[in-house]
């Protein structure tokens, strides 16, 4: 029976003579008996990789009811498991129970993080330089907002903290850093009733009546250029 499984399994990745590519982590895997194989996230190299595995099927190294996962458990019976395979989990969870918007946000960074890390890093290992690193990359290569390495910190800690919940893993202490401080947003410079009459005075007579009821009724400029009779 196991020789007639391989020999299945052989067929059907030669008839198919593809991967399933996930369409949130951009991993590939190869599908065998409903069970999903991760090769990578470069074609190339997870083809290579889809035959290793076939290989390993073939040859017993791979016992075909085993499904494969990074997911590990210490003798101190701490979790852990590779920072891809929780960003697929992850991922996976946001689009079952959050909005479409959240998903959008979520998946831009933690993508980024997993680029910025590579491959094989499980999360035990990850280091506080290194998030430090990452926040740093996203200023300079994803964003100019001053508000973006905050952004970054919070959809990636959600991320670790929902694996902590889960059961996937444990972070290192003080893995986060702390959130940016934020810019402080300009003061607000308001006229004065003496200066609102020197700016009607000088403006232009055509000009002063929109003007003055713009001061009177606090309403920006496109407001009031989209200002209906029917709403007054």
């Amino acid at each position: 029976p196991q020789e007639a499984a391989k020999g299945s399994m052989r067929q059907l990745y030669n008839k198919k003579r593809s991967l399933y590519r996930h369409p949130f982590s951009g991993i590939y895997y190869l599908r065998i008996k409903r069970k999903y194989h991760n090769c990578g996230t470069n074609l190339k190299h997870a083809e290579k990789k889809a035959k290793e595995i076939l290989k390993d099927i073939q040859s017993g190294r791979i016992v075909i009811s085993e499904i494969p996962t990074t997911q590990t458990i210490y003798n101190n019976g701490q979790p852990d498991i590779n920072v891809w395979e929780l960003a697929h989990k992850h991922l996976e969870w946001v689009q079952a129970n959050r909005s479409p918007a959240s998903l959008e946000v979520r998946q831009r960074y933690v993508n980024y993080l997993c680029e910025f890390l590579g491959q094989g890093r499980m999360v035990s290992t990850l280091k506080r330089e290194e998030i430090e690193k990452f926040m740093q990359d996203i200023r300079l290569k994803h964003s100019r907002s001053p508000k973006s390495e905050d952004h970054a910190l919070r959809e990636i800690g959600t991320m670790f903290r929902w694996g902590e919940e889960s059961g996937y893993c444990q972070m290192p202490p003080r893995l986060l850093p702390p959130r940016v401080s934020r810019v402080a947003n300009p003061e607000l410079k308001c006229f004065t009733t003496e200066e609102m009459s020197k700016l009607l005075a000088k403006a232009p007579r055509a000009f002063a009546d929109m003007l003055c009821f713009g001061i009177l009724t606090g309403r920006r400029p496109v407001e009031l250029r989209e200002l209906r009779l029917s709403e007054i």
